[in-house]
Order: C-alpha cells, then structure tokens, then sequence
C-alpha cells in the first residue's frame, strides 16, 4: 500500500496532520474525557458513536466499525487509496511529494492522477489565454460583459474560451507535445470514426475545482447563436471528474461555510460566481439541479443549514423540493428562498445588491413553511381539496426530517395553518405505517466488546499485562477467527523476540483489518494498575469457561450421535472431567487458572 511513497515521508506526513484536527474539518467533535467523540459520518444516527484518541492519532465509529488512522479516515471518507490519501495531507501540510521514480521518468507517472490535474490545468490556462488576448474570443468577452463579468473576475475564476475549431486543442498539444491519449482520457478531445476532434468549441469554458481548488472539469457554454447543440455541457465522467461528487465554488466558499455554518446553494456557476464576487461567499452550486448523498455528506461536514436559491419557475420549485429530502435525510436544516419572478441569483444581485440578497437569506423560512406559501399561491388555496394536496405535499417532507420533537412540534403549527384537525393530519402524516415517537435503537450503541479483542488490547497496553497474558492463555481456548490469528502472532513473536516487536505488529500500515481493530481497543476504557490484573483473571476466567462449555456440548452431541456402548462411556468420562474443570473454575473467586 506504501510503496508510492518512503515510510519516512508517511511518518512525516502523519505526524504533521493531527487526527483531531483533521476529523475535526469533517465532523463536529466534543470532547469526552481523553477522548473525542462525535455524530458518525459514515452512518446515520443520533446518539455520537464516532471517538478520536489524540494520544494514539487513531479514529473509531462504533455504529460502522470503521477505524483506523489519519490516512484510513481520508481513504473511508473520501474512497480514495492509500497513495492519494498521503497527497492530500501532504498538501494539507504543505509538504513537497519526494520525487519518484517510475519507468525511468522522473515525478507522477504519465496519465497517474497528479498528471493529469497538471494536464487539466495547462489546458485551462491556455482557455484563459485565450480568452484574454484572442481576437476570436471577443464574442465570448462580449458575453461576460454582458452578464457584467469584467476582466478581473474572469482572472479570479480563470473562465476561457474553447476556439470554434475541431482540432485547437489538438494543435496546441502538438505543440505543448501532450500525448492526446491523456487529453482523450480526460474527456477534452473525442475519438470518432475519422480522427479525433475536440469536445468543446466555440464555447466560455468555466474551470471546476475539486475541494482543495485543483481543476478537474469544465463547464462549457454554448457561445453560437442558432447552433444545435446543448447551451450547456460538463466534462464527462473521468478519473478526475464525477459531477455527483463535486460543488462548484466550494474550494472558495469553505472557510466562510464553516464560519457561518450555513450553506447557499444555487443552480448555476454564474450565479455563484457573482455571489462570490460581490463578497457572498457561502455559496455553491451543484453540477446540474440534483444533490447527490455524497454533495449532501460534503455539505454536513461543513455546514448545519443549507438555504436554497433556485430559479423561481415550476422546474426550480421541483428541484428544491427533491433536494429538500435528500438534505433533510442526512440531519441538515433547510431553508429556502422565492427570489422575485424572472429573477436568479446573478441577476438579483446584481439589480438589488448583496446586502439584500443577504436579508433574503437572513429571513427565509424553513423548507415546510416554504413548501405552503408556494401552494398559498395556488388559486384552490382556500378549498379543501387544495389544503389536501399542500398536506400530502408538507408530509414528504416532514417524513424526511430525523428529529421526532421537531416533527411533532412542526404537526402542531400546520394544523393552525391548514386548519386541519391534528387527528387528521397525524393520521395523514403517519400513514405509511410509522408510529410517533416510537422507541428506536440507538444507532449509535456500542456493540459487546469480545474477550479477545479485551485480552488483545491488554497485550498492545503494556509488557506486564502482554506477558499475563501469554503465560494465562492457551491458544485453543480463542474463538476462531482474525482476533485469534493476531493473538497467536503476538504469542509468537513475544516468546522469539519480546513484546516490543510483538507491540510492533499492530503498527503495521499495510494491515487494514487489524489497523481498524486498533483503532476500537484504543477507545476502551480499561482497568489500569492493580485492578487491571484482577481484571484478567477474570477474562481468562471467562475466556477457559466459554471453552469449556463449547467442549461440553460438543461432547453432548458426540455421546447422542454414538451407539457403541464403550464409546459411550468414555465420552461421558470425558463430559465429567470438563464439567468437573468448569465447576472448579467457578467456585474459584479469585479466578485463578
């Protein structure tokens, strides 16, 4: 897994991210005791299962059983792999990648993810150029002037413009010589039935950043009048880009997201664009009008409100709403705005400026009040049939929403608004099946911690309680599985060479499984000192019962499956003595073994 990158540099890298700090830009963390803990990232739930250890650097969530160090968390997180997570907190360090050997070249390999980006990049930058001092551009600056975009912006955004030509990409990668297999890879040229051409021509070309601002795709916009093609068009989904997964203007809008803790989302890039620049800097805008699961777990690390702002017209509406759900699922709050009629966010802004868009945002209402006031404009508003179809409508919603106080407090505000009778409404409301404020699990209950996994951590504590261990245990007593394999490594690797390489084994990087074990024993709380040897005892105690009793019954079963009468009554010998060992055992208060 580390072979990318010397295990020094990995050392330097981890040590120069600290996990809480890390984490701590994804999910909120409260300190308890010498740990951590906070809401799980990787599940929903209600009741904080997720803790952070500072002294060990390690994370675990209870609720999935994800755990593991910095680079595990980024790797589960994020999905990327083992080399990727180091790049991105490397970057995060400012520390410089060591320059790496691959088939006599020197740094990433060609067509590996830090070249392309560095291809992407170049790309964008000749768009930009081009946008800057071509003659054939002027239309495309015309444009931004008419969206009153000036020259500065266009700078601060590095918007371009694609040449109204099939090949005037593919001439400046001859000249740049940029093999077109990494330009095809990345979705900027097409291979057709007579030869490449380029994807974008004749088009503004808008650059879309990741989170930490690297260019991964364009948004193009069509610059020709009377042309057949879509007004609008995306990067393909690439190696680098995958619009589900991305928020534009989100490497600009981070610090005043989490400063504010409230998100604008807006539906197109110039909107944003103009936002950011008129200093509204807490906004984004997904690749299209649909929010993804994944857009809206980018959203929650960073914000607890989201305030919609789409156009305000029946697709618009629409598109809030089923937003709305998929936020509301994930535990966010949402709001929304109804801008003027013909009016966005470019616009608006624009017209009215920045301090009233901001009192727009300051006062919009909650998604279900929201919802009402569209279906208060509806002319059937004051018949009952109208009132009906807002209440199956509110009631999606309201489903959606995690928190059953806030639900049943919500019940009693609509019912004075659609003069509805509470019975009713809860009758509408819980129709498919659901009873309110019905007990649940809590999803973030601790499963049962294992006598192996207890005795495992002991032997990760210290070389005392490793060694009662060792001379206590025997290996057949261990239920089968990954905990017995690990323990019986240790057993090994202490009796040929000590408990500090035995310790060794669980340091290992490369060992997921065991890295994610870890993690969970050192979020236990564990007797120390004198209590921790009455602790084993008990332990081993446990652990030779349990033994026992599988033998007993395997030896029940063994004695129902015999006819032979000797055997029989050998088998029931056999039965006698492990019974007589387990009556021993428990007499035995001190639990010695």
């Amino acid at each position: 897994m580390s072979g990318l990158f010397p295990q020094d540099f990995i050392e330097q890298v981890r040590n120069a991210n600290d996990i809480v700090e890390v984490i701590g830009s994804y999910v909120q963390l409260k300190r308890a005791g010498a740990s951590f803990k906070g809401i799980s990232p990787f599940t929903k739930e209600k009741t904080p299962s997720f803790f952070v250890n500072p002294d060990k650097q390690v994370f675990y969530c209870f609720s999935s059983g994800q755990g593991g160090d910095v680079f595990r968390f980024l790797m589960v997180y994020e999905g990327l792999k083992f080399s990727e997570a180091v790049e991105r907190l490397a970057e995060r360090a400012k520390l410089p990648l060591p320059m790496r050997e691959r088939s006599g070249r020197r740094g990433e390999e060609p067509g590996g993810k830090a070249h392309l980006i560095e291809i992407q990049e170049n790309v964008r930058d000749w768009y930009h150029s081009l946008l800057m001092r071509s003659p054939a551009a002027a239309g495309a600056r015309e444009y931004l002037k008419s969206r009153q975009i000036g020259a500065e912006t266009a700078k601060r955004f590095r918007i371009g413009y694609s040449p109204n030509q099939w090949d005037g990409l593919i001439q400046w990668a001859g000249r740049q010589k940029v093999p077109l297999e990494v330009l095809e890879k990345l979705g900027l040229i097409i291979q057709g039935k007579s030869g490449r051409y380029d994807r974008f021509r004749d088009r503004l070309m808008i650059p879309i950043q990741n989170e930490s601002g690297k260019t991964v795709g364009f948004t193009a916009r069509l610059l020709s009048s009377g042309a057949k093609e879509a007004k609008y068009v995306n990067s393909p989904e690439t190696e680098l880009f995958s619009k589900g997964k991305l928020l534009f203007g989100l490497d600009r809008a981070k610090r005043a997201l989490m400063e504010k803790r409230v998100a604008i989302v807006c539906e197109g890039q110039i909107d944003t664009i103009t936002c950011q620049d008129q200093g509204i800097e807490n906004i984004v805008a997904p690749q299209g009008t649909a929010l993804t699961e994944y857009q809206a777990r980018i959203l929650k690390r960073y914000v607890d409100e989201v305030v919609f702002c789409f156009d305000p017209d029946g697709a618009g509406r629409s598109a809030t709403r089923k937003n709305a759900l998929t936020l509301l699922k994930e535990g966010i709050r949402v709001k929304a705005i109804a801008l003027p009629s013909g009016n966005d966010p470019d616009s608006f802004v624009r017209k009215q400026g920045p301090e009233a868009f901001q009192a727009l945002v300051s006062s919009a209402p909650d998604i279900i009040e929201w919802e009402l006031g569209e279906y208060r404009k509806e002319p059937d508003w004051e018949h009952p049939s109208g009132q009906a179809k807002a209440a199956q409508a509110v009631s999606e919603l309201w489903k959606a929403i995690p928190n059953e106080i806030y639900k049943e407090r919500m019940i009693e505000d609509l019912v004075s608004k659609l003069r509805i009778s509470s019975i009713i409404l809860k009758r509408e409301f819980y129709s498919t099946g659901e009873a309110p404020l019905a007990p649940r699990p809590r999803a973030g209950a601790k499963r049962g911690t294992s006598i192996e996994e207890t005795l495992l951590a002991y032997c990760l504590l210290s070389e005392s309680t490793a060694g009662y261990v060792l001379g206590h245990v025997q290996g057949e007593w261990l239920e089968e599985g990954f905990l017995k394999n690990w323990l019986l490594e240790i057993f090994q690797k202490m009796e040929e060479q000590g408990w500090e390489a035995a310790h060794a084994i669980a340091e290992t990087p490369e060992a997921e499984e065991k890295q994610r074990i870890r993690a969970r024993l050192f979020t236990m709380t564990l007797p120390q000192g004198k209590e921790a040897l009455s602790y084993l005892r008990q332990c081993v105690t446990g652990l030779h019962l349990r033994h026992l009793a599988v033998k007993i019954r395997a030896k029940q079963e063994e004695f129902r499956q015999t006819k032979d009468a000797a055997q029989k009554e050998q088998i029931q010998r056999e039965i006698h003595d492990f019974e007589k060992k387990e009556h021993d055992l428990r007499v035995n208060k001190e639990g010695k073994v």
